[in-house]
């Protein structure tokens, strides 16, 4: 591991970091230029089990085993616990390893005791750690990102706040997922990869609820625009960006085939407008509903850079 992170009394994380020499691209869909962090969590009352141990990018059981000697324990010494289903092999490598119980994923009604008074339960879908508050919530509210001391949301700057909203949009672009609420007595929010919220938990959902809120219509004052590779349309993407400068507007700008169908969708995400290139797949826009304007790429220069200010003014003022 990397590091590992007391979490609470009863709760470390144990956390690496991965880029894109480990995996092209991370669970088959992100590409990870900025790398991401995964977290394993060590609960611990007279036994202990691991939720969600690592298995991507060259990290697996055998890593995890090092990590586990470091802090005296074995596989065998622990139970294995995951947030969303594991992988056949993974599980098949996990009883080569001779590990603990197996307790699955969090189903209604589970509960298994630690010992010490610590419990690992089934609360709103999450494996929860009582009585330490601790959500351990896998894929909701995660992110992609490298963190070295940025464990905690709250501990953010302005800029890396900033930094790891938008990796982390571009995770829920691709898995929006957005629970109804946080389970009673969440103090931590502890995701599966990126930050982990001890001091404001509820600002996780608060997130995810304003990404979903972003996807139905006009979100920042943002304009994205996605336009294909090539000097020849050099003159069609510098008269767009200058009308939405004209406004005031921001500008996301992405050219295709360079940028990844996952960073085209967290950009549309965010912005209020979206203008597509003739011609190119706009799948990326799949379940989001945004203003689309398709330019016809004969237009003159001069007329892109009046009419698409025109359009953005007319959807401020809808």
């Amino acid at each position: 591991m990397d590091e590992y992170q007391v979490v609470t009394a009863h709760v470390k994380g144990l956390s690496v970091n991965i880029d894109n020499e480990d995996v092209e691209l991370f669970e088959g869909q992100w590409p990870v230029p900025h790398g991401v962090a995964l977290h394993a969590f060590l609960v611990s009352g007279s036994r202990a089990v691991i939720v969600d141990p690592w298995d991507a990018g060259g990290y697996g059981p055998e890593e995890v085993e090092a990590d586990l000697q470091v802090l005296g324990l074995g596989w065998k010494d622990v139970a294995v616990a995951f947030t969303k289903a594991p992988a056949d092999d993974l599980k098949d490598r996990l009883k080569s390893f001779h590990c603990g119980e197996f307790w699955g994923v969090p189903t209604p009604g589970a509960r298994h005791d630690l010992g010490l008074g610590v419990f690992l339960e089934e609360r709103e879908g999450f494996w929860f750690v009582a009585p330490d508050g601790v959500a351990l919530t896998g894929d909701t509210f995660a992110g992609l990102g490298w963190i070295e001391d940025e464990w905690w949301a709250e501990d953010l700057n302005e800029n890396q706040s900033r930094w790891f909203d938008d990796e982390a949009l571009r995770w829920f672009a691709g898995r929006p997922l957005v629970p109804d609420t946080l389970p009673s007595g969440t103090l931590v929010v502890a995701p599966s990869h990126g930050c982990l919220w001890g001091r404001r938990p509820e600002a996780a959902l608060d997130r995810a609820q304003k990404f979903a809120q972003w996807g139905k219509g006009p979100a920042l004052d943002e304009v994205t625009v996605v336009w294909p590779e090539g000097t020849h349309t050099d003159q069609a993407v510098e008269a767009l960006v200058g009308g939405i400068l004209d406004t005031g507007a921001g500008v996301n700008l992405f050219r295709v085939p360079a940028d990844h169908p996952t960073t085209l969708a967290a950009g549309a995400l965010r912005a209020s407008f979206v203008v597509v290139a003739e011609g190119l797949d706009a799948a990326f826009l799949r379940g989001l509903d945004k203003a689309l304007w398709r330019p016809d790429p004969a237009t003159p220069a001069a007329v892109l850079r009046a009419e698409v200010a025109e359009r953005f003014h007319s959807i401020r003022q809808s």
